[in-house]
C-alpha cells in the first residue's frame, strides 16, 4: 500500500473499528497506530505487508519522525526500484503532474506542455530521492535487492521471477503487467529538446 494512501485509508476504516483511529492531523502517537492497523489489514494470506513509497513520503511519514520499518515486529526485506535514464523519468513525472494521468487508468485531465523549468526541477527531485535513499540505506546497512526499471520493461516475466524467488517464491506463474507502459514519441521529442537546451548532447 502506498505511504500516500494513509490519510484516506484511515478516514475509510475509522467508522469500522474507531478505538484504533484518531482524527487527522496526524500527532506522533497516532500516525503510528495508523501504521500499525494498516500493516494488520493490508496483510495477504500469508501475512505478507506489502508497501510502496517514495523517498519523500518515506520520509515525511516515518524517517524524519525516528519511525522503523521493524515497528511492524515483522522481517523486513527491501526492493529498490531505479531509472538508469533519470531525465526519461524526470520527463515522465512533469507530464503526469500537467495531465493527471499518472497510468492508462486514469482520464487525462490536461493537456501535456513541453517546460524546460519543470522538468529541470522534476530531474533535481528525482536526483534527491535517489541520494537520499542512498545514504538511509548506508547508515542502516541495508543492501536492498535492486529492480532496474529499463530491465523490468525489457524482460517484465524474467524480473519479477528473479524477484519473487529472492523473496522465496519459486514456480510461481506470472502474470502480464497490470498497468501499460506510458512513454512515447513526445517524452522522447521533450527529453531530445530538454538535452539541446542544456548543452547536454
Amino acid at each position: 500500500m502506498p505511504l500516500t494512501r494513509l490519510p484516506r485509508y484511515v478516514l475509510e476504516h475509522r467508522r469500522r473499528d474507531h478505538t484504533e483511529h484518531e482524527d487527522t492531523p496526524f500527532t506522533e502517537s497516532s500516525l503510528r497506530r495508523y501504521l500499525l492497523v494498516a500493516g494488520r489489514r493490508e496483510q495477504d494470506q500469508s501475512g505478507v505487508f506489502a508497501l510502496k513509497t517514495h523517498w519523500t513520503d518515506f520520509h515525511l511519514t516515518m524517517e524524519s519522525r525516528g519511525t522503523s520499518p521493524d515497528l511492524w515486529g515483522a522481517p523486513v526485506v527491501w526492493l529498490r526500484t531505479r531509472r538508469i535514464d533519470r531525465l526519461a523519468q524526470a520527463v515522465s513525472l512533469v507530464r503526469a503532474q500537467q495531465t493527471g494521468q499518472w497510468t492508462h487508468a486514469l482520464r487525462v485531465r490536461g493537456e501535456p506542455r513541453y517546460d524546460r523549468d519543470a522538468i529541470r526541477q522534476a530531474l533535481r527531485r528525482v536526483e534527491h530521492e535517489e541520494s537520499s535513499w542512498d545514504r538511509y540505506f548506508s547508515e542502516h546497512g541495508v543492501s536492498p535487492l535492486e529492480v532496474v526499471y529499463e530491465q523490468l520493461v525489457a524482460d517484465h516475466r524474467g524480473t519479477v521471477t528473479a524477484v519473487l524467488a529472492h523473496l522465496g517464491h519459486t514456480g510461481v506463474e506470472v502474470p502480464p503487467p497490470p498497468i501499460e507502459r506510458q512513454a512515447d514519441d513526445l517524452n522522447r521529442e521533450w527529453a531530445e529538446r530538454f538535452r539541446r537546451e542544456e548543452g547536454l548532447q
